[in-house]
């Protein structure tokens, strides 16, 4: 078949149509292959297995990045602030390491990394407890220097921190992708991209029009159903 003709099939089935021929051939292989296992796993011989289209990433994740992007600008300012001081010289560098963290894990996590919630939860905790062990005082460790109140303030701020990062960690575990960026990049081998193409899709269901939903399972967003055209956040 001609490329052209190959493309129409994956029009018809909802998939991408950028790529050369063996691109194309790949990509209907591998939904052909998706659509044995539905069936096998369903027990009939009826499928009504639908393809979507991806629309663009995880917003949620990409917000919760971006914050924690600017609070590893603010820290490490802060830690920046009390360099020159030969006394904070110590704290100083510390508040630096920690900024450093929350940049890493703030970066991983707009790419919608899991490693970048867990080194964000990371230097959330130990960012509370040196906080907790410094407050009472303007320093690099703590923001909070209020002699009376500090400790519960700061518990307070680290708490809500914790729990903004960790909700998405946990109910996000099948959309969030594993490992590090570059890890998963599509080999040249194309047994090993039909394989972790494989195993990175998941079934959900179309609250519009009740047909299931083939997906990869790294994915967080909008996706559009081509049987009813609706969207719905996965």
């Amino acid at each position: 078949m001609t490329l052209l003709e190959l493309k129409k099939i994956c029009k018809e089935r909802g998939l991408r149509l950028s790529g050369d021929k063996d691109d194309v051939v790949i990509r209907l292989m591998e939904d052909d292959e998706g659509e044995e296992e539905s069936q096998v796993s369903a027990g009939s011989s009826s499928n009504n297995t639908v393809l979507i289209k991806i629309d663009g990433p995880d917003r949620y994740m990409i917000t919760i990045g971006t914050f924690i992007i600017f609070y590893s600008i603010f820290r490490g300012g802060i830690g920046l602030m009390f360099l020159l001081e030969a006394h904070e010289i110590l704290t100083a560098l510390l508040a630096l390491v920690i900024a450093a963290a929350f940049m890493a894990g703030g970066v991983l996590t707009v790419l919608n990394y899991r490693n970048g919630l867990i080194i964000t939860l990371g230097a959330l905790v130990l960012s509370g407890l040196l906080s907790l062990l410094f407050s009472g005082g303007f320093n690099p460790l703590s923001i909070v220097w209020l002699d009376t109140i500090g400790h519960v303030i700061s518990m307070m701020c680290s708490g809500v921190c914790m729990v903004f990062v960790g909700v998405p960690l946990l109910t996000s575990i099948n959309t969030l992708k594993p490992g590090w960026p570059g890890e998963s990049e599509t080999s040249s081998s194309l047994g090993s991209s039909n394989i972790s193409s494989k195993e990175k899709k998941i079934t959900v269901a179309c609250p519009y029009c009740d047909k299931n939903l083939r997906v990869p399972s790294d994915y967080s967003g909008k996706v559009r159903c081509t049987h009813c055209d609706e969207l719905m956040e996965v």
